[in-house]
């Protein structure tokens, strides 16, 4: 992973109905929960999320112009790097 924009407005994406985020036609198929900052989509996914595991797990952020997905074990490297807002921070 290069240089990261942790202000980057991406959108986090969870499990849909028929399990899957995989990409299709350029798309990610699943639910669209927000689109907010990359530091705080990695704080939900690995806190606010963390006592729902399959919400968890099936957690993809996606930057706004759409490819890559970052998934969980990424989020924990970015997570782990960077030196995020507090609880409180906006």
């Amino acid at each position: 992973m290069g240089s990261i924009d942790y202000d980057e407005l991406v959108e986090l994406w969870t499990l849909g109905e028929h399990g899957d985020l995989a990409p299709r036609d350029g798309k990610v198929s699943g639910v669209r929960v927000a689109t907010l900052p990359l530091w705080k989509a990695v704080r939900i996914v690995l806190t606010d999320w963390e006592p729902d595991s399959v919400r968890q797990k099936t957690a993809q952020i996606v930057p706004k112009g759409g490819m890559p997905l970052l998934e969980l074990e990424e989020i924990r490297q970015i997570f782990e790097r960077a030196d995020f807002p507090g609880p409180d921070g906006q």
